[in-house]
């Protein structure tokens, strides 16, 4: 599966300090004012995604209804700096925060609703609950 073209990649830094990458489409940006004026109400909710194969998983009604996230894949890249992504959509404009087995947290704090990236690196990549506010 490839990824489309166009994506904008920014560094950040994890809860643990790692380095991981964030992914936006061109677009996202305008709605940064509206977006963070919004008050969503905050949440974690726990899950169960292993790294797996491209396809895209569609996710629980739990996660649906208080993450608003509708699907995602996780799978390994590759060798290379950060060789696994997380590629969600969402439909609903959250911080959000994505916890593995390590409990490192990698935040995407979406500006508009559909697909968004992250690129990261763990000893234990799957994910086990996601928080947002």
């Amino acid at each position: 599966m490839e990824l489309p073209d166009g994506i904008v990649w920014e560094t950040a830094v994890s809860k643990n300090g790692n380095e991981y990458r964030v992914g936006t489409l061109p677009g996202g940006n305008d709605m940064k004012m509206e977006a963070s004026a919004i008050s969503m109400e905050a949440f974690a909710v726990d899950v169960n995604w292993p790294v797996g194969d491209k396809s895209w998983k569609t996710t629980s009604p739990d996660v649906q209804t208080k993450a608003a996230i509708t699907r995602y894949r996780l799978f390994r890249k590759g060798e290379d700096v950060w060789p696994y992504i997380l590629w969600f959509t969402n439909t609903e404009h959250y911080h959000y925060y994505f916890i593995d087995e390590t409990g490192d947290e990698y935040g995407n704090n979406t500006l508009r609703n559909g697909n968004h990236y992250i690129e990261y690196r763990s000893a234990k990549p799957n994910i086990i609950c996601i928080k947002g506010s």
